[in-house]
C-alpha cells in the first residue's frame, strides 16, 4: 500500500507541474522535443552485431543509398517506451532472434533522450511529435528506398506501443501492415482520445498483449481495454507468474516484470520451441473455470508468428520462469 500511495503521489505531483509550467495561451507541453534526438539504427543479416547498426536519416538519400536496408525483406520498426533505450533495452535481443529467424530490415526507433525525461507527462504531450516525425520517416524510406508498407509490421512497448498508433495514422503512403501493442501504458490514455491512443484502425492487424493492464491502485500500468483485432490477457493481463508488485517507480513503469514480460514473450516467440497456445474467452474468470477448453473458432498463437485471423479477446496461461511458453 505505501509503494502504491508514493506510485500515485508522484504521478500526481508530475501532473501538477506539467500543469502549472503550461502556457496560459494554450496548452503546451513543458518541454518541447527536438525531433534531432529521434535516430532510426537499422540492423540487417548483413550488419547484425548490436554496433553495427547503420544509422538512417530522414530526407538524406545518401545514408539510405549507403545502408544494407533492402525492401524486398520484411521490414519490423522496434519502438521503446518511457525512461528506456534501443541500444540497452529489449529492441537490440529483439532484432537479434528476429535476424536469426530470417531475413530481414531491423529499424528501432531509438527516442531515449526525449523518454528518459523525468517528466512523464511532458513526455506523453511529445508522443505526437515523435510519432508524426517518425510516419515522415517511413514516408521517406516508401518514396525513396520502396519500402513496402504491406510488409512493414511495427511493435511498440508501453508508450512506443501509442507511438506505433500514431506512426499508423499519420503515414500518407500507404497503410501499416500490422502493429504489435506490448503493454500499452494507461496513465493519461484512459481517457485519451483516438489521435493519442493505439487501436484497431491504425493497421491492417492490430494485435495487444497485456500483461500488466488495469489500475495504477493494483500495481497495474497497462490499459485492460481491448484496443486490437486481437487482444491477449497471458494470465489474466494484470499480473505474471514470477513477478511481485514491489518495486521503484521506474522499475514499474519502464522495465517492471509483469509490465516488461509483454516483451519477454514476444521476443520468445520467435524462435522459441514451444508456442503460446492462446483460446478464445470472454474473460478470466470464465477461463480459469475451464470453460473455454475448447478452441472455438480457432486457437492463435499468441505472439509473433500469431496469424491474423480469428480476432476477438484470447487468454492462457505462462510459466514463472523462461521459457515461459506452455504451449
Amino acid at each position: 500500500m505505501l509503494y502504491t500511495i508514493t506510485l500515485t503521489l508522484v504521478l500526481s505531483v508530475a501532473r501538477l507541474t506539467c500543469s502549472a509550467e503550461l502556457d496560459l495561451d494554450g496548452p503546451q507541453p513543458v518541454f518541447k522535443a527536438d525531433m534531432k534526438d529521434v535516430h532510426f539504427l537499422l540492423w540487417t543479416r548483413s550488419n547484425p552485431d548490436d554496433a553495427s547498426y547503420h544509422e538512417l536519416l530522414i530526407n538524406d538519400t545518401s545514408s539510405l543509398a549507403n545502408s544494407p536496408f533492402d525492401p524486398s525483406r520484411p521490414t519490423h520498426l522496434l519502438i521503446h517506451g518511457w525512461m528506456a533505450r534501443s541500444l540497452t533495452g529489449w529492441p537490440v535481443r529483439a532484432k537479434t532472434e528476429l535476424l536469426t529467424y530470417y531475413d530481414c530490415n531491423v529499424i528501432a526507433l531509438d527516442w531515449g533522450k526525449i523518454a528518459h525525461h523525468v517528466n512523464y507527462f511532458g513526455v506523453v504531450h511529445n508522443l505526437p511529435l515523435v510519432g508524426q516525425h517518425s510516419a515522415q520517416f517511413l514516408d521517406f524510406l516508401h518514396v525513396y528506398g520502396h519500402l513496402n508498407f504491406t510488409a512493414l509490421h511495427v511493435t511498440g512497448h508501453s508508450l512506443g506501443a501509442h507511438v506505433s498508433g500514431i506512426i499508423g495514422r499519420q503515414v500518407t503512403h500507404g497503410q501499416v501492415g500490422r502493429i504489435t501493442g506490448l503493454d500499452p501504458a494507461a496513465p493519461e490514455f484512459h481517457e485519451g482520445e483516438d489521435e493519442t491512443k493505439l487501436d484497431r484502425s491504425d493497421a491492417t492487424f492490430v494485435e495487444i498483449i497485456h500483461s500488466n493492464a488495469g489500475s495504477l491502485l493494483h500495481f497495474c500500468v497497462g490499459l485492460p481495454d481491448r484496443m486490437g483485432h486481437v487482444d491477449y490477457y497471458p494470465n489474466g493481463g494484470a499480473h505474471q507468474p514470477g513477478c511481485t508488485a514491489v518495486g521503484t517507480l521506474t522499475e514499474l513503469l519502464t522495465a517492471g516484470c509483469s509490465h516488461g514480460r509483454s516483451f519477454e514473450y514476444w521476443i520468445e516467440s520467435i524462435n522459441g520451441a514451444t508456442p503460446f497456445k492462446a483460446r478464445p474467452c470472454p474473460d478470466w474468470n470464465t477461463y480459469k473455470a475451464g470453460e473455454c477448453q475448447s478452441c472455438g473458432e480457432g486457437c492463435l498463437d499468441m505472439g509473433f508468428h500469431a496469424s491474423m485471423e480469428p480476432h476477438g479477446t484470447y487468454f492462457l496461461e505462462t510459466s514463472k520462469e523462461k521459457p515461459f511458453a506452455l504451449g
